[in-house]
Formats: structure tokens, sequence, C-alpha cells
């Protein structure tokens, strides 16, 4: 059981998969060396690019599972249009047709988040203040820190057991 209350918080699609203790001791420690409040913490986390990186994999996924028939292309579509200011507050401003041609670009996952994050980053206001922009960069780090580590484990786990085998041949 997680106990931080930042980490309680935030909404379940927002909160990391595999929960690793020293990677959410790094992000409490981050929070503490900024004086935030979990409450700001588990915003500034929400607003965050790794936060923005797993909702936009996670509809992705959704999608996939939900409608199976679907192209890519179509579901990228579909997440794209979704972000639009025609479908939420302050959402992208970009048209039918602007969407359009920015899929004959997009071949995958990683560049519909990339599209995506452009996109986003190019209406945020100019004045982003500087703790929030470096609060986001070592929040990525540390939670892109831990996914790598996760996709290292099972490579690692294999490395282990063929030393552990060498090991025993040599002993015996």
């Amino acid at each position: 059981m997680i106990d931080y209350i930042w980490y309680q918080k935030l909404p379940k699609r927002f909160r990391p998969d595999n929960v690793d203790p020293n990677r959410m001791h790094s992000l409490d420690d981050l929070r503490k060396s900024w004086s935030l409040t979990d409450e700001v913490f588990s915003e500034i986390l929400i607003q965050s690019d790794w936060a923005t990186k797993k909702l936009q994999t996670q509809l992705y996924e959704d999608a996939k599972k939900e409608n199976p028939g679907l192209s890519d292309k179509q579901i990228f579509k579909e997440i794209i249009m979704s972000r639009t200011s025609s479908c939420i507050p302050f959402g992208l401003d970009i048209s039918e047709k602007e969407v359009d041609s920015a899929l004959n670009s997009i071949r995958n996952k990683d560049e519909l988040i990339e599209f995506i994050m452009s996109q986003e980053k190019a209406i945020e206001p100019p004045d982003q203040d500087q703790m929030r922009s470096k609060m986001n960069t070592q929040i990525s780090k540390i939670m892109e820190l831990q996914e790598e580590s996760q996709k290292l484990k099972p490579i690692l786990l294999l490395v282990l057991r063929i030393f552990s085998r060498l090991y025993q041949h040599i002993l015996n």
C-alpha cells in the first residue's frame, strides 16, 4: 500500500504502473525539495509530460480493445480529435483537415504521442513558470527511469540465471 498522500490524490489512470518504492520515494523527495503540498504536487504530476504520455498510451490501448476493427490511423485521428478545443476547454486548436494532414506523417503510437505533446507545447503560455518546467523535467527523468528499469528487468533476470548456472557448472 502506497501511503503518500499525493499518490492517493492521483486519479487511477495517472498512477504509475508497477510502483517501485524507490521511485515513489524519489518523487516524494522532489516534492519536499520544492516545499510543495501534496495537492499541488499531484496536480503537477498530472500535467507532466510523463502523464501526457501515459494517458495517450492508455487511450490508444483502450481504443484498440474497444474497436478492434479500426485501423491505427483511425484510432490516431480519434485520439487527436478528442484533444481539440471543440471537445475540451483549452484543447488543441487544430481543424479536422489539419489532423488529416498530420496523420500522413504519424506512423505509430510513439509518433502520435510526440505529435500531441508538440501541439500541447505550442499552446502553453510562454511564461510557464520555471519551477513547473524544472519539475516536469525531473518527474520525467524519475518516471522514465522506472519504465526503462521495468523493461530491463526480464533481461537482467535472464542474465542472472545464466551466470548462476555458469557459476554452478564451474563449481561442479
